[in-house]
């Protein structure tokens, strides 16, 4: 879309319209970039697994591997 086009579009709309495509505008001009560190340091926060949440799991791996196919 070429800046005419937009601005084009943007003068179609009533005063609401206007205003919902200016808060969208500022918005975007002040998200902060991605921090991955900060998202690392949060998934670390989040849940910790015991091995009795993992005892199921490897429980099912190991039958599913030794799970042996019908052959017709």
């Amino acid at each position: 879309m070429t800046t005419e086009e937009f601005l084009s579009k943007y003068e179609q709309l009533d005063e609401a319209g206007k205003t919902q495509i200016e808060a969208e505008l500022n918005r975007l001009l002040e998200r902060k970039p991605f921090d991955y560190e900060e998202y690392r340091q949060g998934l670390l926060q989040g849940s910790v697994w015991s091995e009795e949440d993992i005892k199921p799991i490897l429980e099912a791996r190991e039958q599913l591997a030794n799970r042996r196919v019908q052959e017709w």
